[in-house]
């Protein structure tokens, strides 16, 4: 209520409204930039329908990300970012990604899970393995090694695991459908390394709190989704629906095998009947030939 107060006293006093704007001219910026792009993909790539929301949540993401990556060019240095925590986002979107580019069961069901959010989601782990390399190698003297101490595989692990035994089944591949609940549970647990480094550091940078707070709002609405459209994916006419597809493409397949098989017996029966036919063309000039001689043997009319 604090901050919020401030806020108020700052809005009513011109002045300080004005000072306050300029100095933070450059994120208002950034987040007008990033409504504008929200509104052109609602209105270009997306059918209006709910599901959008699982989209925005990734175009959100993306945008955090890419906020850390200019900021760090911007200022040569790595300096308040969290190498572990990066990592473990390049793990998980790459998770992500073997699940939703071969398989649709995790994907919006408006045109923008057509292309535009798998895009997003390829566009965000690029964007995290250019951060790990900034980090790793171009700005390494700048990354705070030693107060990103938190051990990110006993968050990568655990989620691997719970994700082999507790996984939703909407791609009907089991693979698939443990690495999007390893993407998913990661996500969840993956600040955690950035958290223990502001703890060390005993500060927050300005823009590590901007990507926190994107990063926080991204994944409200992936939740939001979710919730609603639980009872939705895991309904009586939904799983029927599943199992009808998995049906027809297997009497599908059995149908083309089928008239392959009677494509294949058919071609043997004209080869057979072709042959037949050759043999009793080849019988019927040797009976004729023979027809022939003995006729001309036998004609009266003949000279000896």
């Amino acid at each position: 209520m604090k901050g919020v107060n401030d806020f108020m006293r700052k809005v009513n006093d011109v002045e300080k409204m004005k000072r306050y704007l300029s100095d933070h001219s450059a994120s208002i910026k950034i987040y007008c930039f990033f409504l504008l792009l929200v509104f052109i993909f609602y209105h270009l790539f997306s059918d209006g329908d709910f599901s959008f929301l699982l989209t925005l949540s990734s175009v959100i993401s993306m945008f955090s990300f890419l906020m850390v990556f200019l900021k760090i060019e911007i200022n040569k240095s790595c300096a308040g970012v969290s190498l572990k925590m990066m990592e473990c986002y390049v793990v998980l979107n790459t998770a992500r990604l073997l699940s939703i580019v071969p398989f649709e069961g995790y994907l919006p069901y408006d045109k923008s899970g057509d292309w535009l959010y798998q895009l997003v989601e390829a566009i965000s782990l690029f964007i995290n393995c250019c951060i790990v390399y900034l980090c790793r190698y171009k700005y390494k003297s700048t990354y705070d090694s030693a107060n990103d101490i938190f051990n990110n595989l006993l968050l990568i692990i655990p989620a691997f695991v719970i994700s082999i035994f507790v996984h939703p089944s909407l791609n009907s591949f089991l693979p698939a459908d443990v690495a999007w609940s390893f993407a998913l549970y990661l996500e969840s647990v993956c600040v955690l390394p950035q958290l223990s480094m502001f703890q060390k550091e005993g500060k927050v940078a300005a823009f590590t709190t901007h990507f926190l707070a994107s990063q926080a709002f991204s994944k409200v609405l992936s939740f939001f989704f979710w919730i609603v459209s639980h009872k939705e994916l895991n309904s009586s006419d939904n799983i029927q629906n599943k199992k009808s597809n998995n049906k027809k493409k297997n009497s599908n397949n059995n149908s083309n095998s089928n008239n392959n098989n009677n494509n294949s017996n058919n071609s043997n029966s004209n080869n057979n009947n072709n042959n037949s036919n050759n043999n009793n063309n080849s019988n019927n000039n040797n009976n004729n030939s023979k027809l022939v001689v003995i006729a001309h043997k036998y004609d009266p009319f003949t000279v000896k």
